[in-house]
């Protein structure tokens, strides 16, 4: 499977979000300990790369597993209600909708 680069496209904007969500919890937790969000070996280029697998993943063959993985990780209060519905309109959230066949 082949994702699509362009910017414009669903899966580039579904990345984009999912790597504005991880870099926002980190930020928020580092704070809480006072420590610099990007460590050395922590970059947002890292972050990128594994949230582009994770968006793979969720149009792949076995993508609930990895949309419920997902679901528990952003929203772990709610997960078992699945995905709130002020997300359901995102592109992240429009994929982890289809994955888990919401």
């Amino acid at each position: 499977m082949r994702r699509s680069d362009d910017p414009g496209s669903g899966h580039q904007r579904a990345i984009d979000q999912l790597v504005d969500e991880i870099c926002q919890r980190l930020a928020h937790l580092c704070e809480l300990v006072d420590t610099p969000l990007l460590e050395p070996d922590l970059s947002v280029k890292v972050i990128r790369r594994h949230a582009g697998d994770v968006v793979d993943r969720l149009t792949a063959p076995q993508a609930r597993d990895t949309a419920v993985l997902v679901a528990r990780a952003l929203w772990p209060a709610e997960a078992d209600e699945g995905i709130p519905l002020w997300w359901r309109a995102t592109p992240l959230g429009v994929m982890i909708a289809a994955a888990l066949g919401d």
